[in-house]
């Protein structure tokens, strides 16, 4: 009796540790004592070396920003479906922020893949708008088949090598809705109108009732794996091996705010840097389910997509955890400034000019303005056209200038 009495008290303990463990860090950063770091006001709109890739911070409470210099020279792989809209449009954001260089498509503006570098032997340098002489291409952001030659011949040898994969399943979820496929099956596959399991009788034979492409091991293809390697287990598990020696880092589309955090950290940018609000979110407008056999015949049928995934994933979470406590905490601030800037851009700008982002122990103060919100809104083709245009004239005007004449002593 007294040791069951004594075994219910110890489980009474480490249940409350545990529960005061996980409160303090899901606690609202406004919420702890003497942190005040987010505020916003209708009256006072004051405005508030390069972190080596394998760094461990010596206090939760870090601004990286102050410990080294920014990063400019960065390669996005823009995987499609898996965010890296949003993330581009940061990258755009920052390069026109600091007058960087993007490597821009050289096709005629509002054409059909306009916004697209190429495709493997399409990609050259003759598809790329030029820039002036003398200067180097900073940042790579547009829609493109991964190319580790013509990455190399683009940027500098020191760019940050970056993409973004998200779960398969959500993924080609995702892009059946957004690509048509669910419509198309609708109308092509039995009984489709009268079950949840929508993707059931596709799966047994995808090829039957047809593909489209864009749900079909795309990850893979757009990390550059041809397509007839998809299924092959040594091939594609070497490229993967040759992707973890290209990539700098990857972020996660299912942990996309720890990942821009974590990224935040090796690119030494600040805290405003990495605001966003979300771009080409997709919804789905059909109600459906997958039974565990549509998902063993799912993830046998995206074989690369998958362990491109698993591969990255594991490293993610290598890479938190190497973090520690001070990553959820600075994430924790930053969802928090998200929701700010979230509202302040939907709904605050019609009656403030300004919102303001308060210090805190991981960055220091900034303003968001009206004009921050409409670079943020800004639909992805719309910004492609106003770069063309702007990286045209830039380069025209460059062909024009004379040079000073030498002067002979």
């Amino acid at each position: 009796m007294r040791r069951r009495c004594w075994k219910s008290i110890c489980m009474l303990l480490i249940a409350g540790g545990l529960g005061i463990l996980f409160g303090s860090l899901m606690t609202s950063p406004r919420s702890l004592p003497g942190n005040h770091w987010i505020r916003d006001s209708s009256s006072a709109w004051g405005k508030g070396s390069s972190m080596p890739r394998n760094h461990n911070q010596s206090s939760p409470y870090t601004d990286v920003s102050k410990q080294c210099s920014k990063m400019n020279n960065i390669a996005f792989l823009k995987v499609h479906k898996s965010g890296s809209t949003t993330v581009a449009n940061i990258l755009q954001r920052y390069a026109i922020r600091n007058q960087l260089n993007i490597v821009l498509p050289n096709k005629k503006r509002g054409s059909y893949g306009f916004n697209y570098l190429g495709y493997n032997g399409n990609f050259t340098m003759e598809s790329v708008i030029p820039i002036p002489r003398n200067e180097t291409y900073n940042i790579l952001c547009n829609h493109v088949i991964y190319n580790r030659t013509m990455f190399k011949k683009l940027i500098p040898k020191d760019s940050f090598y970056l993409a973004i994969v998200r779960e398969p399943e959500e993924r080609f979820v995702s892009a059946a809705f957004y690509y048509g496929l669910v419509g198309k099956l609708k109308k092509t596959v039995p009984g489709i109108n009268s079950t949840k399991y929508i993707f059931s009788e596709w799966l047994k034979n995808p090829w039957k009732y047809g593909v489209s492409m864009e749900v079909y091991n795309h990850v893979a293809y757009d990390f550059g794996l041809p397509r007839q390697s998809f299924h092959n287990r040594s091939v594609v598990d070497a490229y993967v091996s040759s992707l973890d020696s290209d990539f700098d880092f990857v972020l996660l589309m299912d942990y996309f705010d720890e990942s821009l955090m974590l990224l935040r950290r090796r690119l030494c940018w600040s805290m405003k840097d990495m605001i966003y609000l979300r771009s080409n979110p997709g919804t789905n407008k059909v109600d459906f389910a997958f039974s565990e056999d549509d998902r063993k015949r799912l993830k046998k049928w995206q074989m690369a997509d998958v362990a491109i995934f698993e591969h990255f994933h594991a490293r993610f979470w290598r890479q938190v955890e190497a973090e520690r406590r001070g990553l959820f905490l600075e994430t924790a601030f930053f969802k928090q400034a998200l929701r700010r800037v979230s509202d302040f851009c939907k709904y605050g700008k019609w009656r403030w000019p300004s919102v303001d982002i308060a210090s805190s122990p991981w960055s220091e103060s900034f303003t968001v303005t009206l004009y921050d919100c409409h670079e943020m809104e800004a639909r992805e083709l719309i910004v492609v056209q106003r770069l063309q245009r702007s990286a045209w004239a830039r380069y025209n005007a460059s062909l024009t200038i004379t040079p000073e004449p030498k002067i002979h002593n």
